[in-house]
């Protein structure tokens, strides 16, 4: 059975930040990183493991960037209303077979799936060679 998985978070006038299980200290810095940062950064780390599930074995990549932009709504509760993620990849061997994975991953990332229950969501491909 899948145990949870838990943070910590401490805040006050000093200090905000948040640790995992595992120690790691992770802060929010007022006006830089906020909590959107890490949902959107949890977001392009849960989205690409699961195309990486999806790349079949002999489909190689040199390497991948994603970029994630989340635009908030104006109005309470202020969700994110437009949701685009930007992966430019350098060196892959089948274009058609990494599409398909990312295509597959819009369908199977949970955090994917959790921010399409808010916002409209978008996926992007660049190619560079």
């Amino acid at each position: 059975m899948e145990q949870y998985r838990t943070i910590k978070a401490h805040f006050d006038n000093d200090d905000w930040y948040f640790k995992t299980t595992d120690d790691l200290r992770y802060d929010f810095i007022d006006g830089k990183t906020g909590p959107y940062e890490f949902l959107l950064g949890a977001l392009s780390g849960c989205f690409f493991s699961t195309v990486e599930d999806f790349i079949p074995e002999g489909v190689n990549y040199e390497c991948a960037d994603v970029v994630v932009k989340g635009k908030k709504r104006s109005e309470i509760p202020s969700t994110l209303a437009e949701t685009i993620i930007e992966i430019e990849a350098k060196g892959v061997s089948d274009k058609k077979a990494f599409e398909e994975a990312v295509t597959k991953a819009t369908e199977c990332c949970s955090i994917f799936q959790t921010i399409k229950c808010v916002s409209a969501m978008s996926v992007e491909i660049r190619y560079r060679d």
